[in-house]
């Protein structure tokens, strides 16, 4: 399981700079269902995790600003402490989010309060 998580935490990364938005999009859903069990492989990658998150942030696609607002949703029940140094900006995003054309996105974000 280890190795799996970490090829799929390269690959958002890879895939953040490429644009290959379809294959981003399934390795981000993919990482985020492991956020809630929190595994040492994304615990010690947290950061460029987070970083992709923020590139991902502002992307056209509804589904995956959708997943960006799960993630931060589930990352602050889970261990708010790796937001802390963000959260200004998380913050503004979800608020901006909650406003979002499409009500998915808006829901997803509402999760956040």
């Amino acid at each position: 399981m280890r190795l799996s998580l970490q090829v799929m935490f390269v690959l958002v990364n890879h895939l953040t700079v490429l644009k290959l938005k379809w294959c981003f999009f399934l390795a981000l859903g993919s990482v985020n269902q492991f956020i809630l069990l929190m595994p040492p492989v994304l615990f010690m990658s947290i950061d460029t995790y987070l970083q992709g998150l923020f590139v991902l942030a502002n992307d056209p696609s509804s589904e995956v600003r959708k997943l960006v607002c799960s993630a931060f949703v589930q990352l602050i029940e889970v261990r708010p402490s790796f937001l802390e140094p963000h959260l200004r900006n998380i913050i503004e995003y979800m608020l901006q989010v909650n406003n979002d054309p499409d009500e998915e996105v808006s829901l997803e974000a509402c999760e956040f309060w």
